[in-house]
């Protein structure tokens, strides 16, 4: 088979697949979606009503920030799947240019889960593999803030817009502020307009990575500042009561979906 009957069997393949999903969702009575962005398209094409869904953590699990607590070493978090591989190694190789010290600290990341061979090992990573739940949210919260890199590549921005990086429930869950690192257009770009809870790099230029990383490190009360924003994302938004709450509407339980 060549390539080119391949590529077109592909989109033959898609487009069945695409038509599929409008005839499922047109029937449906409710769908669960991974952000807002993500129900207001849905909803206006198919008329289906639907409920954000986003991962809930247990109280039990919660990790409130410890407030004036300042680590000699400044400890960049990285938990889940490394997906977005190319804005990674732009923190990595902009780190690499400084010496791996910036803002008067030396620096080091942390990664927790799943490293793609295209991640270099490095003695500035700490590489710690899989762990539980109740170990990431721990380990997390021992840093100073958590990396939430999303892709530039335009072929990922339908992703980028309408999904939600589950990483980010995880470091709320710490109790820890956010490095964003994507596309401005985008779902976490959104939830960071609605909830203060770190700041955000819309560039793969290794000098403005710097220039953003150096701002939240030069300030002494970045992270304080945004622990009742963290507070309020995790009591509206990540812990387990609102997800069961929302899985209720989404089965009709507690009546239509919101």
């Amino acid at each position: 088979e060549s390539r080119v009957d391949r590529s077109t069997s592909s989109r033959w393949v898609r487009k069945w697949v695409l038509q599929d999903f409008a005839a499922a969702m047109r029937t449906a009575v409710a769908c669960g979606v991974a952000s807002e962005a993500m129900r207001a398209e849905y909803e206006s094409t198919y008329g289906t009503p639907c409920v954000v869904l986003r991962k809930g953590v247990s109280r039990t699990l919660r990790r409130s920030r410890v407030l004036g607590r300042r680590h000699e070493v400044y400890r960049i978090a990285f938990a889940g799947v490394c997906y977005a591989v190319e804005e990674f190694l732009a923190l990595a190789k902009a780190l690499q240019r400084t010496q791996w010290r910036l803002a008067g600290r030396d620096i080091r990341i942390v990664m927790i889960g799943a490293v793609p061979p295209s991640v270099p090992h490095a003695a500035f990573i700490e590489y710690l593999g899989y762990r539980s739940e109740a170990e990431t949210i721990h380990l997390v919260s021992e840093c100073d803030i958590g990396y939430v890199p999303y892709w530039f590549d335009p072929k990922q921005d339908r992703s980028v817009k309408l999904c939600s990086p589950s990483k980010i429930s995880t470091y709320v869950a710490a109790g820890v502020p956010i490095l964003y690192h994507g596309p401005r257009n985008s779902s976490p770009t959104t939830f960071l307009a609605q909830y203060d809870i770190g700041v955000a790099c819309h560039s793969l230029d290794p000098d403005e990575i710097l220039r953003v990383l150096a701002t939240a490190m030069a300030d002494p009360l970045f992270g304080d500042g945004r622990a009742p924003a963290l507070d309020a994302a995790f009591e509206n938004e990540f812990n387990l009561r609102v997800y069961q709450q929302r899985v209720r509407m989404l089965l009709g339980i507690n009546g239509a979906a919101e």
